[in-house]
């Protein structure tokens, strides 16, 4: 952008008197075109009006944040790699796939939601804003279409409430982070259009409803902990994903009916998950 005829900054350049702002942010001035011509290179980086929107952190670009762009890691991108408990005090160890660091969170408190990071990158991204569209494969982002409920004495109320506060909603985690709880059952049994990545952690759940009238577009399911009496139903053709860990009912029928319908399955993973009924069949051609 060309520099306007006022400014109270030094040089980005050369460290001189500036006499012109950049007109494009204002956040910076040159003491001549030279100068601005010789910066540019490395300031279009940065270079965006105050008020615009990042289009990472999406926040509002103001004068108090306008060189601090700053993304925690997601939750439903940080794989859980195992932790330590006890009178000492309590740490949970992570990788992020977002941006591929680990970190790890310590608390005396037993709960993950709550604790800081106490070791690794405390963010998932730290630098400077933009507002150009982010190439689909980094997701060192906020995504508006991300929901994550920590469960509670109102997990219920806010599982009923998605279709109305984000019926749009792409990425749901519902999970405990204070402690495995028996006493909050909540079902789960909505019509979620639009919802791909579905990840249940530690969660009492009484009813699992996934079906592809309801929730057609899910590719990617994750239950950890599910309770082995949970009335379980999952019919996805779609379902391209799937990990259970924690899991070994009487009667495991429903997960022959998955098998049968996810014809375009690529992964199943599981940990200490059993189904005694009969041996499990694939439908699918796709497995890697």
């Amino acid at each position: 952008m060309p520099p306007s005829n006022t400014a109270t900054k030094p040089c980005s350049a050369c460290g001189k008197e500036a006499t012109k702002a950049c007109t494009g942010c204002r956040r910076v001035a040159y003491c001549n075109i030279s100068c601005q011509k010789l910066n540019w290179k490395e300031h279009k980086k940065v270079c965006f009006p105050l008020g615009a929107t990042c289009t990472r952190c999406c926040e509002v670009i103001t004068e108090s944040n306008a060189d601090q762009c700053i993304v925690p890691h997601p939750v439903h991108l940080s794989v859980d790699q195992g932790g330590t408990m006890g009178y000492g005090g309590n740490t949970w160890m992570f990788s992020c796939e977002a941006c591929g660091e680990h970190y790890k969170k310590s608390s005396s408190e037993y709960n993950v939601a709550a604790a800081p990071i106490t070791g690794g990158p405390k963010f998932c991204y730290s630098g400077p804003h933009t507002i150009k569209p982010l190439p689909e494969s980094d997701q060192r982002r906020i995504s508006s279409d991300v929901l994550v409920i920590n469960s509670g004495p109102n997990c219920q109320s806010e599982i009923d409430t998605i279709p109305n506060i984000l019926p749009d909603v792409r990425v749901l985690t519902i999970r405990n982070t204070t402690g495995y709880d028996e006493s909050i059952q909540p079902t789960l049994n909505l019509s979620l259009p639009k919802l791909k990545t579905l990840k249940l952690i530690d969660v009492c759940f009484s009813t699992v409803n996934l079906n592809k009238e309801m929730t057609p577009s899910i590719e990617e399911l994750f239950m950890q902990n599910i309770p082995d009496e949970c009335d379980v139903t999952v019919k996805l053709p779609k379902l391209k994903d799937f990990s259970m860990h924690y899991y070994s009912p009487d009667d495991g029928g429903w997960v022959h009916d998955m098998l049968a319908t996810a014809t375009k399955l690529e992964r199943f993973e599981s940990y200490k998950f059993r189904v005694y009924t009969s041996e499990l069949r694939f439908a699918s051609n796709d497995l890697r």
